[in-house]
C-alpha cells in the first residue's frame, strides 16, 4: 500500500469528502462522511465520484446511488456530525482496517480529502482537487469524546474546508487504516 494508492477510497460527496469501506457484509460497500455534506444538500446527493488508477492516469468514477433513505441506505447519527452512505459493492478495494486503540497508534497519519480551494482553483479538472497532507498526529481527548488532529504546516481555514467527510488514514503495511473527519469546516 502506498499513499497514492489511498486516493482510490477517498470520494467527493458533494460539497465535501469521504472514504469508503468495507464491513463484513461484502454485498455492499459503504461512505463514511460529515453528515452536513448532505443536509446542506436538502438531504440529497449530487455527487458521489472516486477516483481509480489506470495507466498513470487517474480515470474519475461515478458511485452509482439511489435516492437517500433513511435506515436503508443512509444512516445519519443523530448526535454528531457523521453519516453512512450504502451503496452498491465496489469490487477493488478490499485493504481497510479498523484502528482499535487510538492512544497507541497516534501519529503518521494522512489527512486526505477534496478541500474547496483546490475545487475553485481548477473547476473542471477535479483529479487535482485531492490533497493528501502527511504526518498528521491525532491530539489528545476533548470534551465529548472528540479530538484534533495536527496538520504539519498549519493549514490556514480556507485550505481544509471540503475535507469534512474525508479521513485520517493511516498506512499499515498493506493496508490502510484509519478515522473519519468529523468537522473541517
Amino acid at each position: 500500500m502506498s499513499i497514492d494508492d489511498i486516493k482510490e477510497y477517498v470520494v467527493i460527496v458533494n460539497n465535501g469528502s469521504g472514504c469508503i469501506f468495507q464491513p463484513m457484509d461484502n454485498s455492499y460497500s459503504y461512505v463514511l462522511t460529515a453528515k452536513h455534506n448532505i443536509t446542506t444538500a436538502d438531504n440529497k446527493i449530487t455527487q458521489l465520484t472516486r477516483f481509480k488508477l489506470n495507466n498513470n492516469s487517474w480515470d474519475e468514477i461515478e458511485i452509482p446511488f439511489e435516492n437517500l433513505v433513511e435506515n436503508e441506505n443512509y444512516f445519519p447519527n443523530y448526535e454528531r456530525d457523521i453519516a453512512i452512505i450504502k451503496v452498491g459493492k465496489i469490487h477493488d478495494l478490499e485493504c481497510i482496517i479498523r484502528i482499535d486503540d487510538i492512544e497507541e497508534e497516534r501519529m503518521g497519519y494522512l489527512l486526505v480529502g477534496y478541500p474547496e480551494t483546490r475545487r475553485n482553483a481548477n473547476p473542471d479538472k477535479k483529479d487535482n482537487w485531492y490533497r493528501c497532507d502527511e504526518n498528521v498526529t491525532i491530539q489528545g481527548l476533548r470534551a465529548h469524546q472528540l479530538r484534533e488532529g495536527k496538520v504539519p504546516g498549519n493549514p490556514g481555514h480556507e485550505e481544509i474546508v471540503g475535507h469534512s467527510g474525508g479521513g485520517i488514514l493511516k498506512i499499515s503495511g498493506d493496508y490502510i487504516s484509519g478515522i473519519q473527519i468529523d468537522n473541517a469546516t
